[in-house]
């Protein structure tokens, strides 16, 4: 029997190797045929440029050529554009983000789509049936709560009961889809909001106003989401909409984002203090005969056969929801017999593996899901190996094509992604897996030795690092970065707990400040640059480029908000390192000297401002050429200039 560190080093040898399957079946080179047509003809350019996924634990190659791909992709952000005179609106133009800019057009939109009878009460269609996940075909049970929502209040909060552990799994979310499903045709649009964070909060948003047709390039969240919720909720009063905003973190989160209004909505939390919000409905683990139903439901077994296993099943998990739901899977698809995974279940609960599980938490229901895991270690271990990768990710929305190339996809499907489903450890919706985090938990704590579970951590660090980019330039990387940011925040925690400082974590961290800052979100930008620089400060050096880039982001942050000096300190301080790094007459030197350059203007030191525009003039001009945009910008700053003195 491995412990668990050399089954961690052979999970990772395992899925070195990439070894085709010797299935031979019709049904097999069917299944093959329909994938491969699918995602030829459909995600063929989202996969273009994809790291591989099965990458050597110690692979570090991509180091040596690192530093030209990082920088040059960083020296495109925020802090290092050529920022032009502020009374002449030059520099950034995107859209301010007011609220009016984008009700108008949003409300239109909607009222076009509302008013057309072909989307009305259509669930199929995306514009009325917006992020819904998938019906959960083992549903049953919960009448009683689905009968009583919104017959009082307009505002319905579904919660657990006090007495369960605190990360879940009575079934919140599964109450949520199911209402939604069995009651789309009261309503005009059902949304569906993620709301674990405001990072997924906003996507969600995004999406929303997309499926109507808006663009949301450049619109500040918080005015998008406001626009969002005006617009539908608000729509007339004889049509309504509902809004599900699924696992809140508390009412401070989630209030500000509550529309007023026609419509319903409905919220799912861990969090019990809603007084003076909505109203609330506790919901406890499954009653002993629920659980029985489901059981009976469920099981594709002969129940009269197993009848006296089966009965004890649901004192066993605890009539946990979530721990039925595994045992079901796995039943169905290993053993087939209630008896042998009640003995399975026995032994390991027996072994007592070391976890630091919350107060409350139910044991069995940990091994519910130790069982899968050890089960598909033997048979699919590259299956758990992906586990132990979106174990320290955020639990929704995660994109597959992040880890695998077109050409992989198919065998990545069925040596990876299926077994997981199978096993209900993970649910997929297109291209985004979920996995709840009670399973993240597991498989986290299942990780004993924190020194391993640090290289781990570093790992997906690496991973990330690869395949997380945000350009300023260009539009189309600002959506898929989004994607990116709950998981990024997730990852964060964890480079905090276990002190990790590599060059690969500063990379994605002042990436996040970078997209939050052209979200204009202040307060986050700083905070993760700020992150960014304390490690590459530490791990690169004061003296580098990256250090420099993000002394000067910085520094544009304070300067945009009017904090001249706190501006000028990280100026100079960039300024000093370009200076020595690549000279004073390179056109990095030319950035500094004409921001710096801009706030001595501000503060009416004009002889200093002229001689700095002039500089950077002349730098541009020689490196670049007259007709270049950083060229352009800072003529006609010194032409601002003459017309202020």
């Amino acid at each position: 029997m491995m412990d668990l560190n050399e089954l961690y080093k052979w999970t990772i040898s395992a899925l070195q190797s990439v070894t085709a399957s010797n299935i031979t079946t019709i049904v097999f080179w069917t299944v093959v045929a329909f994938i491969t047509v699918l995602f030829t003809v459909i995600i063929p350019k989202l996969f273009k440029s994809k790291k591989e996924f099965l990458k050597d634990e110690h692979n570090l190659e991509f180091l040596n050529n690192k530093q030209d791909n990082t920088e040059s992709s960083i020296k495109l952000q925020s802090g290092n554009l050529v920022k032009g005179d502020r009374n002449a609106n030059y520099g950034n133009s995107q859209n301010s983000g007011k609220l009016q800019d984008v009700t108008n057009p949003l409300k239109s939109t909607i009222n076009q789509v509302m008013e057309n009878g072909s989307v009305i009460n259509n669930y199929e269609d995306d514009k009325s049936f917006i992020n819904v996940p998938q019906r959960n075909n083992l549903f049953s049970g919960r009448e009683d709560i689905l009968n009583s929502l919104f017959k009082n209040s307009q505002v319905q909060i579904i919660t657990q009961a006090q007495t369960i552990h605190d990360l879940g799994g009575v079934g919140k979310t599964s109450i949520a889809i199911e209402y939604a499903y069995r009651n789309k045709d009261l309503y005009n649009a059902v949304l569906w909001i993620n709301a674990e964070s405001f990072a997924s909060l906003s996507k969600s948003y995004i999406d929303i106003a997309q499926a109507f047709g808006l663009d949301t390039l450049g619109v500040k969240p918080e005015a998008l989401i406001l626009a969002v919720n005006q617009a539908l909720f608000n729509f007339d009063p004889n049509e309504k909409c509902l809004i599900i905003f699924d696992n809140a973190k508390d009412r401070q989160s989630i209030e500000p984002y509550i529309p007023k209004g026609n419509g319903h909505v409905l919220i799912t939390s861990r969090y019990h203090d809603w007084n003076g919000i909505a109203c609330v409905k506790q919901i406890d683990v499954f009653k002993e005969e629920e659980a029985l139903d489901f059981l009976k439901n469920n099981l594709d077994v002969n129940y009269d056969k197993y009848y006296s296993y089966i009965n004890v099943m649901p004192q066993v998990l605890g009539c946990t929801p979530l721990a039925l739901t595994q045992a079901v899977a796995y039943i169905n698809n290993t053993t087939q017999n209630p008896s042998l995974y009640l003995e399975e279940l026995k032994i390991k609960t027996s072994n007592n593996f070391s976890m630091n599980k919350p107060e409350g938490y139910p044991y069995t229901v940990a091994t519910t899901w130790q069982v899968s895991v050890d089960k598909l270690k033997e048979i699919k271990p590259k299956s758990v190996y992906f586990l132990y990768i979106i174990a320290f990710l955020a639990s929704n929305n995660i994109n597959l094509a992040w880890f695998v190339t077109q050409d992989e996809f198919s065998e990545f499907m069925i040596e990876v992604i299926e077994p997981l489903e199978k096993c209900s450890l993970i649910t997929r919706q297109g291209l985004f897996i979920s996995i709840h985090k009670l399973v993240q938990m597991v498989i986290r704590d299942s990780i004993t030795d924190e020194a391993i579970q640090k290289e781990q951590i570093e790992e997906v660090i690496n991973i990330m690092s690869q395949i997380y980019h945000f350009d300023l330039h260009n539009q189309e990387t600002w959506e898929e970065t989004s994607l990116f940011i709950p998981h990024i925040e997730s990852l964060m925690d964890y480079m905090e707990k276990f002190d990790i400082k590599t060059e690969q974590a500063g990379y994605i961290l002042h990436t996040t400040g970078c997209y939050y800052d052209n979200q204009g979100n202040i307060e986050e930008s700083l905070k993760f640059y700020f992150k960014a620089l304390e490690i590459t400060e530490k791990v690169l050096g004061v003296n580098h480029s990256f250090t420099a880039t993000s002394y000067n982001n910085i520094g544009a942050i304070y300067d945009n908000q009017g904090y001249y000096d706190e501006a000028l300190e990280f100026y100079f301080k960039a300024l000093k390192i370009t200076e020595k790094i690549s000279g004073v007459n390179h056109p990095d030197s030319a950035y500094s000297y004409n921001n710096i350059g801009l706030i001595y203007k501000t503060q009416g030191n004009y002889d200093e401002a002229h001689k700095l525009y002039n500089k950077a003039y002349e730098i541009f001009k020689s490196t670049l050429g007259d007709n270049h945009p950083n060229t352009l910008t800072v003529k006609e700053n010194m032409e601002s200039l003459k017309q202020t003195v």
